[in-house]
C-alpha cells in the first residue's frame, strides 16, 4: 500500500477499512521460532533497527518501531506477530494469504493456524502449498494464480473444477478502469496496492467497512536524558517519583513492574496461554526477593547477575542480548556505568549489546564513548552501526556533526546508511546539504533512499527541488523504486512548499512517477488544493488528469467550482477524471451537476461515471 507502512497492523486495518476482503502477508521466523510479518530478510529498511530476522530474538524485535520510517503519524507500529494478524483477520471475517519467506517454519505455521481454528480462512501460498499437497486431509481453500492476461473464462472454470480459488494481481496501479476490467474477468481474489481505488472501481456499492481492532504491542520508547545530572545522590534526585509511589527503586520487582511493564495489572497471558517473558521475569525475580534485599544489592544481587550475563561468552549471545534488553528497564544510574564498562570488552558481541542497550536507555551523557566506537574504522561493523543508531535515538543536535562525517566519508555502506537514518531522527537542518549531495551523487540506492527519508523528516523546503529530481531519476537498480518512493514521501512531509516541485513531476513520462506524485499531493491534503486547481489549466493533459484525481481523493467541496469549469476539457481522460472527482467529493451541488450530466449532451463514458456516482450515493 502507498498509504501506510508495509506489513504492519495499521496497513492491514486500513486495507480492510477500504473494502479488502483478504490480505496477503509475508511470514518469517525469528531466531526463537516466533512467526512474524516481514517481507525483507533484514529489518533494516522497515524498522528503526537492524539485522537479519532469523538472527533476532522475538523479544528484541518487539523493541523496534516499524512505522516511523514512513512518517511520524505511523510512530508506534511494531513488527506484527503472525498470531496477531490471524486474530485480526478472524474477528473481522477476512481471508489471509500466507506467503512464507523462510524455510523450516511450515509446521509451526500449520500448528498456529489449526490452533486458532482458521484453516478455512487461510490460503497457503508458495512453499506452504506443499503442505496441502502432501496432506490433502488438512482441508481449507486452495489457491491458483493466473496472470491478468491469462484470466480467461476457460482457465477460471478449470481452476474452479479443481476446487481452487483464482487469484490475480494489478499491482503498481491506481487506474480505476484497468482495475475494473480485471475484476470483470471474474477472479476470486485480486492483489492490489490501492484498496480504496479498487473499492471505488467496483461501482455503485460502497464497500467501506468498520473494523474491529485488536490490542497492539507498543515498541520501546526512548526518552533521551542527560545522565550527567545525577551521581551518587541519584536516588534522591532522579527517583523521587518512585519513592512517592511507594515503589522502591532498588527493588527489582517494583522496578520491573513499574518501568518495564508500565502498568499495575495482575499477571496476564498471551494468546497462547503462556506467561509473557516480561511477566516471567517478574515472577522469577519475586522468588529471589529475600536475597535481593540484602546489603550491597547493586553489587551482589539481581543487577550483578545481569552484568555478569552481559560480559559472558559469545556462545551465550542470546542470553547476553536479552540481559542487555532487561537492563534498559532498570534505573539508569545503576546500569549505565556497567554498560559503559562493557564497552571495553574484548568481544564484539558484548560491546554491541552494551551500545544497543545504552541507546535504548537514552542517556546521552555517554555520547563521547559512542563517538569513539563509531569513528573507529577498525571497530566491528555491527558495533559501529548500533553506535550510529543509538546516537539517532538520543536526538541530540551536537551528534549531527559526527554522523555527518560518517555519512559522507565512511567506507562501510551499512554505517553510512545508519548515519543517514539517525540524521533524520535528529532533524538538524545544517546537514541538509550533505544529505542532498549523497542522495544526488551516491551509487548505493539504499543510502540514497535513507537520505531522502531523512530529508523528509527534517522537512527543510530547500531540499524539495533535489528530491523532485531524485524522484524522476529513472533506474532499474535494486532498491531504486523504494528509494524514489522515499523521495515522494519526503516531498509530502515538506508540505505546501513542495507543491510546485510535485506538480512538475506530474509531467514525467513514467506513469509510476506521476502516480507517486499524485498520492504525495493527496497526503498533503487541503493545503494542496489551490495548486491543484491551477493545475487544472495546465497545458499537459496528464497534469490536468492527475490534478482532478487528487482533488477527488482529497474530497474538499471547495474544489467543485473549479472542477465544474473543466467538465468540457478537450481531453476525454481529463473529463472523466473531473466528473469522477465531483462524484467522489459529493454533496448537494455535486448531485445536481451529476444529474445534469446524465441527461446532458456529453459523451457516454462521462454519463456512465456520473450515473455510477449517483447510484453509489443512493446505496450508502
Amino acid at each position: 500500500m502507498e498509504e501506510a507502512p508495509e506489513n504492519t497492523l495499521y496497513a492491514f486495518e486500513l486495507a480492510v477499512e477500504q473494502g479488502a476482503g483478504a490480505i496477503k502477508v509475508d511470514v518469517r521466523g525469528t531466531k526463537d521460532r516466533e512467526l512474524v510479518i516481514m517481507s525483507d530478510e533484514t529489518i533494516d529498511r522497515t524498522t528503526n533497527g537492524k539485522g537479519v530476522v532469523g538472527d533476532i530474538l522475538s523479544e528484541e524485535l518487539a523493541v523496534y518501531d516499524a512505522g516511523s520510517w514512513l512518517g511520524k503519524r505511523f510512530q508506534g507500529e511494531t513488527v506484527p506477530l503472525l498470531r496477531e494478524v490471524l486474530r485480526f483477520a478472524k474477528v473481522n471475517g477476512i481471508k489471509v494469504i500466507l506467503d512464507v519467506k523462510d524455510g523450516g517454519v511450515e509446521s509451526d505455521i500449520l500448528a498456529l493456524v489449526q490452533s486458532l481454528e482458521m484453516m478455512k480462512d487461510v490460503y497457503f501460498w508458495g512453499v506452504l502449498s506443499n503442505l496441502k499437497e502432501a496432506e490433502p486431509s488438512l482441508g481449507g481453500p486452495d489457491l491458483v494464480y493466473i496472470t491478468p492476461e491469462e484470466l480467461t473464462p476457460s482457465n477460471i472454470k478449470q481452476a474452479h473444477t479443481q476446487l481452487k480459488d483464482v487469484m490475480t494481481s494489478v499491482l503498481n496501479c491506481d487506474d480505476r478502469e484497468k482495475i475494473r476490467k480485471v475484476i470483470a474477468k471474474g477472479p476470486d481474489i485480486i492483489l492490489v496496492d490501492f484498496p480504496a481505488v479498487t473499492n471505488d472501481a467496483l461501482g455503485a456499492k460502497d464497500r467501506r467497512r468498520t473494523i474491529r481492532r485488536i490490542q497492539k504491542r507498543s515498541p520501546l520508547v526512548t526518552v533521551p536524558f542527560d545522565g550527567r545530572m545525577y551521581g551518587k545522590g541519584a536516588d534522591e534526585e532522579m527517583f523521587a517519583d518512585e519513592r512517592k509511589s511507594s515503589i522502591d527503586f532498588l527493588d527489582p520487582v517494583g522496578t520491573l513492574y513499574k518501568l518495564l511493564m508500565g502498568r499495575t495489572e495482575e499477571e496476564q497471558t498471551d494468546s497462547s496461554g503462556k506467561l509473557s517473558r516480561r511477566e516471567s521475569i517478574r515472577r522469577d525475580v519475586n522468588s529471589l526477593s529475600q536475597e535481593l534485599y540484602e546489603p550491597g544489592i547493586d553489587e551482589k544481587g539481581f543487577f550483578g547477575r545481569i552484568v555478569g550475563k552481559v560480559t559472558m561468552s559469545d556462545e551465550e549471545a542470546d542470553d547476553s542480548r536479552m540481559a542487555a534488553l532487561d537492563m534498559t528497564a532498570l534505573p539508569p544510574f545503576v546500569v549505565v556505568p556497567r554498560l559503559v564498562g562493557a564497552l571495553d570488552s574484548g568481544k564484539p558481541a558484548i560491546r554491541d549489546n552494551a551500545v544497543w542497550a545504552l541507546g535504548l536507555i537514552g542517556d546521552y551523557s555517554v555520547m563521547p564513548e559512542l563517538y569513539k566506537l563509531l569513528e573507529g574504522e577498525n571497530e566491528d561493523v555491527e558495533v559501529r552501526r548500533d553506535a550510529a543508531l543509538s546516537l539517532g535515538r538520543f536526538r541530540q543536535v551536537e551528534s549531527a556533526g559526527v554522523l555527518r562525517e560518517r555519512l559522507v566519508y565512511d567506507k562501510m555502506p551499512p554505517v553510512r546508511y545508519d548515519a543517514a537514518r539517525s540524521l533524520g531522527e535528529i532533524g538538524d537542518p545544517s546537514v541538509v546539504g550533505d544529505l542532498v549531495r549523497v542522495m544526488d551523487e551516491g551509487i548505493d540506492w539504499r543510502i540514497k533512499g535513507a537520505c531522502a527519508s531523512a530529508l523528509g523528516k527534517i522537512g527543510d523546503p530547500s531540499a524539495a527541488k533535489k528530491l523532485g529530481e531524485f524522484l524522476t531519476e529513472n533506474s532499474g537498480a535494486q532498491y531504486s523504486l523504494w528509494a524514489r518512493s522515499q523521495a515522494a514521501w519526503a516531498l509530502s512531509s515538506i508540505g505546501d512548499q513542495s507543491l510546485e516541485v510535485l506538480l512538475t513531476t506530474l509531467r514525467d513520462d513514467e506513469d509510476l512517477i506521476r502516480r507517486k506524485s499524485t498520492w504525495a499531493l493527496i497526503r498533503i491534503g487541503r493545503p494542496a488544493i489551490p495548486a491543484l486547481v491551477r493545475a487544472l489549466r495546465d497545458n499537459d493533459a496528464r497534469v490536468r488528469e492527475r490534478a482532478a484525481l487528487a482533488l477527488g481523493w482529497i474530497g474538499d467541496s471547495k474544489a467543485i467550482p473549479s472542477l465544474v469549469r473543466s467538465i468540457y476539457d478537450g481531453d476525454s481522460r481529463v473529463r472523466q477524471a473531473v466528473v469522477w472527482a465531483i462524484g467522489h467529493i459529493g454533496g448537494s451541488r455535486a448531485e445536481t451537476i451529476l444529474a445534469k450530466l446524465v441527461n446532458g449532451d456529453v459523451d457516454d463514458k462521462v454519463k456512465e461515471i456520473a450515473g455510477e456516482a449517483i447510484a453509489r450515493k443512493s446505496n450508502r
